[in-house]
């Protein structure tokens, strides 16, 4: 992940401790710097104790990826998540 790569070892985590408005921060942060990603209009914030995550991909592949990366640090019993796959857009 991007964020982790940020610090020079690997005590660094975001799943101990942290809000879940700091894991909203890095979910988008991450989203951000994924290489050739087709999200649009992503929009990731806090709902409650869970992480709302919107907007659109264009393939499957990009679908997964947020999936993955919003799973890994907010933990998948915490994400909503509402990405559709645009149809219009693919390839």
């Amino acid at each position: 992940m991007f964020l982790s790569s940020v610090y020079d070892n690997n005590a660094f985590s975001f799943c101990l401790g942290g809000t879940i408005v700091a894991r909203c921060a890095a979910i988008e942060a991450e989203l951000c710097y994924l290489p050739n990603f087709s999200g649009r209009d992503i929009i990731v914030q806090s709902e409650g104790r869970c992480v709302l995550i919107t907007g659109y991909v264009a393939t499957e592949v990009d679908f997964y990826r947020a999936l993955n990366i919003a799973n890994d640090i907010a933990g998948a019993d915490r994400v909503i998540f509402r990405v559709n796959l645009d149809r219009c857009t693919r390839a």
